[in-house]
């Protein structure tokens, strides 16, 4: 004799159903996990080979005048909680992946010595980069690069602005609040050292909704603050390095598995009110 099932059981069966429907159609092809549950603020830490892009400027390979761009290749190193732990979320080589990816179209509006700051300063327009996950680690670092765009497309972002707040008068002919990068060379000597930081805005990519939006305001998504110098690695002219900061959300399976649950028990409530 068939054991019957209670409406209440029906009900979570039919959720089960519904939640595993859902997760295998919103699913990427290629699987990421973290190592634990996260969601919360994020500090993705990673490595950037960088050059003046060829044929924008003098061809010395560093950002040093005006129109002159910015581009290269990068490499996840590790995603983190941003928390007092700051516990290990991801590293490169789990589950046999990496993530890496290009970012190209910083463009120099103003490039300026501040003798208050003694430092030469770069205010850049523009650029992104699209991030790239890959089950087959073959990632070379060498210039030119190779193994850093297979895989699926993980991440992309935009240049955001909001890093300058107003615009400097004395910058004639460059409003810097249209600037998505600010540099501060710092260093003369070699090695050439300086820091940059701006804003990102998350545009697309399979691995887009697992990332908070307008976390440091409108359109600003994601916060980028590395450290650079010259002569960088591996044939390349400028080396940076670390991190982005952003925030991990729900994926969007959990928060339909949840809401078809609190549906179909309100629905059986709903069945049992009436009754």
């Amino acid at each position: 004799m068939k054991r019957k099932w209670s409406k209440f059981e029906r009900a979570l069966a039919i959720t089960a159903v519904i939640g595993a429907a859902s997760a295998c159609t919103a699913a990427p092809a290629q699987a990421f996990s973290f190592l634990t549950p996260w969601n919360g603020p994020v500090e993705v830490k990673f490595i950037n080979w960088e050059q003046e892009t060829p044929g924008t400027g003098n061809g010395n390979g560093i950002i040093d005048a005006a129109g002159e761009q910015l581009d290269g290749i990068l490499k996840i190193k590790t995603i983190s909680a941003a928390n007092s732990n700051s516990t290990l979320l991801w590293f490169d080589g789990k589950d046999g992946e990496e993530l890496t990816g290009t970012f190209s179209g910083y463009t120099a509006g103003n490039v300026a010595f501040n003798p208050f700051l003694g430092a030469l300063e770069m205010d850049f327009t523009g650029g992104g980069f699209n991030l790239y996950l890959d089950n087959t680690p073959d990632f070379d670092a060498t210039y030119p690069g190779a193994g850093v765009t297979d895989g699926i497309l993980f991440l992309s972002a935009a240049g955001a602005t909001g890093i300058h707040a107003f615009d400097n008068p004395f910058t004639a002919g460059f409003d810097e609040t249209t600037a998505t990068l600010h540099s501060t060379a710092t260093g003369f000597t070699s090695p050439f050292t300086g820091n940059g930081t701006g804003y990102l805005e998350i545009t697309g990519g399979a691995y887009a909704s697992l990332f908070g939006v307008d976390t440091f305001g409108p359109g600003r998504d994601l916060y980028l603050n590395s450290d650079f110098s010259a002569p960088g690695n591996d044939g390349w002219p400028v080396k940076s390095d670390d991190p982005v900061i952003g925030t991990v959300v729900p994926e969007p399976g959990t928060l339909l598995l949840l809401g078809s649950g609190i549906i179909g028990l309100g629905l059986m409530g709903r069945r049992r009110f009436k009754k």
